[in-house]
């Protein structure tokens, strides 16, 4: 799933109707839950980014076509940063089995996110059960990489006034054995770790039968597109374009090299 013109879309889309051409819909769910967000984090966990606002809208008119709210399904979020998407989706699915919330252990992020669940437990008790947090590296996926990253750098913030915060995580980590029957993220793909790592971490993640939906925003960095789709088709993944109805497929990738700085 791609995200482009997000101004575009956003603007029509209210938290309980979908409108885009002759296409409309009422949405059942409601994302209420605020997750405190900053700037004191050397990654990039410490903001909500508008493609999570965007797959939040897309799974809100598509949920009843995955059957969701029937099953007890099991969901992993790849790259939660502040958890605003993963906590909103639970909150929603009072029926799902579980959520897990994952994120990078370096720079402060995990105990960023732990918080924003510990503010929403104390709003809606129930998620205390469904949701929970595991640390992730996806360093530990590198063997199943080609190229092998042999020096992954730690993600920076482009703040340079933020103050940096590394603490050690010692809390539960995902096991790279997992299989889940939904796994979400949104805009993971950045910097070399993402183009490469993260197809290996997709794959290791899906059974059989399950699926990954992904917002992507295109064009974001140069040649990673193209590298990045290129990685998912080598892990043996099979991925399509995704959309609301009346919603234009955005322009493809640029191919490489075709602008000269």
């Amino acid at each position: 799933m791609t995200k482009e013109n997000t101004e575009n879309y956003i603007s029509s889309v209210s938290r309980n109707r979908y409108k885009c051409g002759n296409h409309e819909k009422t949405l059942i769910w409601a994302a209420d839950i605020e997750s405190t967000t900053t700037v004191k984090l050397s990654t990039t966990g410490g903001h909500v980014w508008d493609a999570s606002y965007r797959l939040f809208d897309f799974l809100n008119y598509f949920f009843e076509d995955e059957d969701f709210t029937n099953k007890k399904v099991n969901i992993l979020e790849l790259g939660a940063g502040c958890g605003w998407l993963g906590l909103n989706l639970a909150k929603n699915l009072r029926n799902v089995s579980q959520v897990c919330l994952t994120e990078q252990v370096n720079g402060g992020a995990m105990e960023h996110l732990v918080l924003n669940c510990e503010t929403a437990y104390e709003r809606y008790s129930h998620m205390r059960d469904s949701v929970h947090v595991c640390g992730c590296d996806w360093t530990h996926y590198a063997d199943d990489a080609s190229p092998v990253l042999k020096n992954p750098v730690v993600e920076s913030t482009s703040d340079e006034n933020s103050q940096l915060e590394f603490c050690e995580w010692k809390g539960e980590m995902l096991s790279k054995d997992s299989k889940w029957d939904f796994v979400i993220g949104a805009d993971l793909v950045y910097n070399d770790i993402g183009v490469h790592l993260l197809p290996c971490v997709i794959r290791s993640h899906l059974r059989e039968g399950s699926k990954m939906v992904y917002a992507h925003t295109r064009g974001r960095f140069e040649h990673y597109d193209i590298d990045f789709f290129e990685n998912l088709t080598a892990q043996g993944l099979r991925f399509r374009e995704m959309r609301e109805p009346g919603v234009p497929s955005p322009p493809p990738s640029p191919p490489p090299l075709t602008e000269v700085w």
